[in-house]
Formats: structure tokens, C-alpha cells, sequence
């Protein structure tokens, strides 16, 4: 499991090669809207980092009331964080061009 404040990855290795991603959202974070919109930017932070995340994985990604004050270069770098804790990003040498 990773984890960069308040924000929480859950990584498992699947048969496939496609990545595939599930996103909870807390109440606490606020109304249907801003949960919403808080989803929207994680599944773009995601998309973003694509091309890092090891193939054939499964992520689920819990997000707090935290997460809503990021800009979203700094969601993308807890993203980061919080896929190497977990065990799920590549270190090759296309990652690291970020």
C-alpha cells in the first residue's frame, strides 16, 4: 500500500497488461460536485502517468480532503509517491523524464 498524505494507493499485480484503475472519494471531501471533480483530476493525474505505472496493474486510489487543496502538479507527484510505495511504478528510464 502507499501513501502520501492524504492520499491512498492500493496495487495489485493482475494477469493482463492493461492498467486499471478504481477511485473512492470520501464524503468528507464534500458535496456530489466537488467529490466529482476531485475523481475527474485523479483519473487525468493517472492518465498522466501512464507511461510510469508498471503494466498490469491494479490501483485503487482513496483521496481525503487533502487532496483538494493540490494544484495538480503536486497531485501528480503524490501519484508518484504514493505508486513507488506501493510497488506499482517503473523505474525505467522513461519515468524518469518527469
Amino acid at each position: 500500500m502507499g501513501q502520501a498524505a492524504g492520499l491512498r494507493l492500493r496495487a495489485l499485480r493482475s494477469q493482463g497488461t492493461a492498467v486499471r484503475l478504481a477511485l473512492a472519494v470520501s464524503r468528507r471531501v464534500g458535496g456530489a460536485v466537488v467529490r466529482n471533480r476531485l475523481r475527474r483530476r485523479l483519473r487525468e493525474a493517472v492518465r498522466a502517468e501512464l507511461a510510469g505505472i508498471l503494466p498490469g496493474t491494479d490501483l485503487l486510489i482513496s483521496a481525503g480532503p487533502e487532496a483538494l487543496r493540490w494544484n495538480f502538479q503536486e497531485l501528480r507527484a503524490r501519484l508518484r509517491e504514493a505508486l513507488r510505495r506501493a510497488g506499482a511504478w517503473a523505474e525505467g528510464p522513461e519515468s524518469q523524464k518527469r
